[in-house]
């Protein structure tokens, strides 16, 4: 597994980083992005995914999202894998 792509636990986000999590209220407040649980994820993720393709000089570290599974994180966020500014927690990335 390649450890440049691993969000490190416990991520606090500096300048021109953005911490992905779960929470109500979806899109950017500060340096956190919130991705609401439920229905409504899908459509989340793909907008979180315009945006880390938009801002490539900003480095996003995807945290695990409440009520997610492993196999559910690899599947929303497998697009992701081919930006470069991305990071994973290690339950999302597939065994390499």
């Amino acid at each position: 597994m390649n450890n440049k792509l691993i969000t490190p636990p416990d991520f606090t986000p500096s300048e021109d980083e953005i911490k992905v999590m779960s929470g109500p209220d979806a899109g950017l407040h500060d340096s956190i992005y919130e991705l609401p649980v439920g229905p409504e994820l899908p459509d989340a993720v793909r907008e979180l995914y315009e945006l880390a393709r938009e801002w490539d000089q900003t480095t996003f570290y995807i945290t695990p999202l409440q009520g997610v599974s492993p196999a559910e994180g690899q599947r929303l966020f497998a697009p992701f894998r081919k930006l470069y500014n991305v990071r994973f927690p290690k339950e999302y990335l597939a065994d390499e």
